[in-house]
């Protein structure tokens, strides 16, 4: 069996038409959802939507500004979910790529909490896919005399991303006392 697919002439016709017409469907979805998530957004640019579209069908991996649809028909970007993930765990969803399949609107689910592994959104459609969830990577420059200024803006991207954790300074006896007086 495997030699006849191999060898096949007829079957190797099929595949390149199927080629150029899933092509072609990949193509016009892609237009599609840049034109869904311009909406939502319209700062961004189009170039970096069709980036994360094309990302999430040829990769499955979902970037922040990807948005999945809830139950409820609400929509919310992964940079959302992945900034609040005790909120987000657990939550269903339509599947990523083909909200309608079967008119189920919580046929995936999140799991931002896998043990020792990245976050992730499963889904039941077509015998199951997993989409991993990605934020969108940031760009720091540094220039020679700077680089306070690059760990600060590195601080400020980490912060809110939400994942950084800072331990406040405890107060000198002497900061307390001066309080304690005004």
């Amino acid at each position: 069996m495997a030699e006849w697919r191999a060898s096949s002439p007829a079957l190797g016709a099929a595949r390149a038409a199927a080629r150029s017409e899933i092509a072609k469907a990949r193509t016009a979805y892609i237009e599609t959802r840049v034109t869904e998530l311009r909406q939502r957004s319209p700062k961004a640019a189009a170039a970096r939507l069709k980036s994360v579209v094309t990302r999430a069908v040829e990769h499955l991996c979902l970037g922040g500004e990807f948005t999945l649809r809830r139950p409820d028909g609400t929509a919310v970007t992964v940079a959302e979910i992945l900034s609040d993930t005790d909120k987000w765990h657990g939550a269903r969803f339509a599947d990523p790529l083909e909200p309608d399949y079967r008119d189920d609107k919580r046929i995936a689910y999140a799991s931002l909490r896998p043990d020792g592994g990245e976050p992730f959104v499963y889904s039941h459609a077509h015998g199951g896919v997993r989409y991993a969830l990605d934020r969108e990577s940031a760009e720091i420059r540094l220039v020679r005399g700077k680089q306070p200024r690059a760990v600060d803006e590195a601080i400020v991207l980490l912060r809110g991303r939400g994942e950084v954790f800072e331990r406040r300074r405890a107060r000198s006896h002497r900061e307390r006392r001066c309080r304690a007086r005004v």
